[in-house]
């Protein structure tokens, strides 16, 4: 019979597996969380989840202005991307409506408390 000998490393917990587990277990995680985040999201962002969602046809799109002035930005400022985006909206609406009436136009925000 031998006598017993220390082991030169420890015998468990194996450190670097445990890291590596770990390291692999966490980003499986965030990676499932992230695409259940997204496939359980039923928000409207863009024209065409207005168009898929609600069955509406979106005409124009008006972005924010930045700054807090009211004015009637078409006559200040004819050549800016905002004007030319409210000349848009209008010419779209005048096409649309060119073989029938229209009943109904809905302004909405993608944001609650825009606007005011």
């Amino acid at each position: 019979m031998d006598a017993a000998k220390l082991p030169v490393s420890p015998v468990s917990p194996n450190k670097k597996l445990n890291v590596l587990i770990g390291f692999f277990l966490g980003a499986m995680a965030s990676i499932g969380l992230s695409f259940m985040i997204e496939f359980l999201d039923r928000t409207i962002k863009t024209e065409e989840d207005v168009e898929r969602h609600l069955d509406m046809t979106v005409v124009g799109i008006i972005l924010k202005q930045n700054s807090h002035n009211p004015k009637l930005i078409t006559l200040q400022y004819p050549k800016s991307p905002i004007s030319e985006a409210y000349r848009t909206l209008r010419t779209n609406i005048e096409f649309s409506s060119s073989d029938k009436e229209i009943q109904t136009i809905a302004v909405t925000s993608s944001n609650p408390g825009e606007g005011n």
